[in-house]
């Protein structure tokens, strides 16, 4: 697949839809964000994407009507979800105290990593 700016392939429209017929695909640009593709058009008789993927085993079509899902009613769950969600996300919020330079802060010049061992250092009892 190439790629060509819109001015490109007005100046050399021939040369493109060339190339096109032989199967190829031009991505057209406009200040090099993709807008269009020229692909050559499907033969009669050629089946879609979908159904060559199911052909080959790889997509398997739904058997039911998806409207159905959406007019039954909501599963009713023994927990409430967004109770669930926060009791996980306090397991991951701790408070961390970083060693400061007098001031407030880290300590100037010394890497988080360097800062990390000074915590420990400082988290022991004598």
């Amino acid at each position: 697949m190439s790629a060509t700016s819109e001015s490109e392939l007005k100046a050399h429209l021939p040369r493109y839809l060339r190339e096109v017929r032989r199967g190829g695909e031009i991505d057209v640009l406009d200040r090099g964000a993709p807008v269009a593709r020229l692909v050559p058009p499907a033969v009669e008789g050629d089946r879609g994407a979908r159904e060559r993927l199911i052909d080959a085993g790889l997509l398997k079509p739904g058997s039911g009507n998806a409207a159905a899902i959406l007019e039954s009613p909501p599963l009713a769950l023994p927990v409430s979800l967004s109770k669930a969600l926060a009791e996980n996300r306090a397991d991951r919020s701790m408070p961390v105290k970083l060693p400061t330079g007098g001031r407030g802060g880290l300590q100037p010049g010394v890497t988080l990593d360097r800062n990390a061992a000074l915590l420990e250092v400082m988290d022991r009892k004598p």
